[in-house]
């Protein structure tokens, strides 16, 4: 099985980076980011992770796969706790003194698992405290809200853009996009970078789809602790409030929405 490393250098290399393999660890022992990886006269350290499955789910899934029975993966959109350590985990390496010069710092998670592309998505929602909103009694035409919730962008301020892929079907193509982080202090130089090139459109901008009417975001001094009430009655989330008043909006209705994948086994 490849290591988090090869397969991220294989995937950056194929997007046309160069990538360069740096030593494991500093002269005192702490751990290394995994690459330098340049585009034009842009460089970012980045340190790559991989999202691979829980032993047990597997076995599971297997067994019932086996049986002819079908599989159902249980994954709710959302925060998720065991991917914000993988976030917590690379961040704290990108901020281990390397020596090596560059422009930015950035995490790269593959998710090469039972319903990667769901995982993908829950990382989004971790990286951007995301969730989705709908007007109330109008027909549901879900939104992004990102910032509703507190997110691992806005506590690694350090950590400049994370690029989040995943393995269609355990070993197929590859599918990438890179998350910006509005709270880095070189979110504008990042913008504005040759780094991004390589992504196309793939870069996803909470602020530009803010700007461009595509997503909501709550003003920074609104308090953005969630509780159990206003959990399950989402009317009467001050959050929401705040954003139906700022956006002139109908009331708001916050979902996040179940993800689950169906599997059989074909004989």
């Amino acid at each position: 099985m490849l290591k988090s490393d090869d397969l991220a250098e294989h995937t950056l290399t194929q997007l046309g980076f160069s990538v360069e393999k740096l030593p494991e660890s500093t002269e005192r022992g702490k751990k290394m980011p995994d690459f330098l990886v340049r585009h034009g006269s842009s460089s970012a350290l980045v340190e790559a992770k991989l999202k691979g499955d829980d032993p047990d789910e597997a076995s599971v899934r297997e067994k019932t796969l086996d049986t002819g029975e079908v599989y159902v993966s249980d994954h709710e959109l959302g925060r998720d706790e065991t991917l914000s350590g993988i976030v917590r985990n690379g961040s704290k390496q990108l901020k281990a003194e390397t020596g090596v010069e560059a422009d930015f710092k950035v995490i790269f998670v593959l998710m090469d698992c039972i319903n990667a592309r769901v995982v993908s998505e829950q990382l989004v929602d971790t990286l951007y405290g995301r969730t989705s909103v709908i007007e109330y009694g109008k027909p549901p035409q879900p939104k992004p809200c990102y910032f509703y919730r507190n997110s691992d962008f806005y506590r690694r301020q350090e950590t400049d853009a994370a690029i989040v892929g995943h393995v269609q079907a355990h070993g197929g193509t590859t599918t990438l996009r890179i998350c910006l982080n509005p709270y880095s202090p070189r979110y504008q130089k990042l913008k504005a970078s040759e780094f991004l090139l390589p992504f196309g459109q793939a870069v996803l901008d909470p602020i530009h789809e803010e700007e461009a009417g595509q997503a909501y975001i709550p003003d920074a001094e609104v308090e953005r602790r969630e509780q159990e009430f206003t959990r399950v009655f989402s009317l009467y989330d001050p959050v929401l409030h705040h954003l139906a008043k700022k956006y002139k909006t109908a009331p708001l209705l916050r979902l996040d929405f179940n993800a689950p994948e169906f599997a059989i086994r074909s004989r």
